[in-house]
């Protein structure tokens, strides 16, 4: 079946629009790096994918969430021995749809460094939509393990064109791949 010249607008724009996303993204992502002064506990860079089983969509379903987010390149002044980190969970959601990844949420994870000593936190994340870029920054606190009652702060962005479709009703969400950075600082 011959494609109509609407879908291949609508596939052109979609194009051009993840295009856009994903070069806001590089310019944003800026690699973490510690520098002589720096007060900060420990700075990294992130990668965060998010998957949805099944994928969301503009109608509130119960979900799987496996979140996945590889620390690396991480610098610290208290701790030099750190240098990345992995944080992973499941979360079994219920009647979540994707017009709900752009309210505020609270969710604890563990980071499992390369030592193989962790950090528990509790941060609050709030996300939207500027363009075709999804923004997700967290603010919290080191709750249980190396960094004990350190800030932690992480930003995160990705391109926003399948979230963007989910809402409107015209797609599902079933992948968010992020990138961005983890700070850990004194209080």
């Amino acid at each position: 079946m011959a494609a109509t010249p609407r879908t291949r607008q609508i596939y052109r724009l979609t194009s051009l629009i993840t295009l856009l996303a994903l070069a806001t993204i590089f310019l944003l992502a800026t690699p973490a790096t510690a520098t002589t002064g720096t007060t900060g506990t420990a700075i990294c860079n992130g990668i965060d994918t998010v998957h949805y089983q099944p994928a969301l969509t503009n109608q509130p379903q119960d979900v799987t969430n496996d979140v996945n987010i590889a620390w690396n390149l991480c610098t610290s002044t208290s701790h030099p021995e750190v240098t990345s980190g992995r944080s992973t969970a499941k979360l079994h959601l219920s009647a979540r749809s994707c017009t709900q990844l752009l309210a505020p949420s609270t969710l604890t994870l563990t980071i499992t460094w390369n030592t193989g000593q962790a950090s528990t936190y509790t941060s609050t994340y709030n996300a939207s939509v500027v363009g075709a870029v999804y923004t997700v920054t967290g603010i919290g606190t080191v709750t249980d393990g190396l960094f004990t009652g350190q800030t932690i702060t992480t930003n995160f962005t990705g391109p926003a064109v399948d979230i963007l479709l989910c809402t409107a009703g015209l797609g599902t969400v079933s992948k968010v791949d992020l990138v961005g950075t983890l700070a850990i600082l004194p209080v």
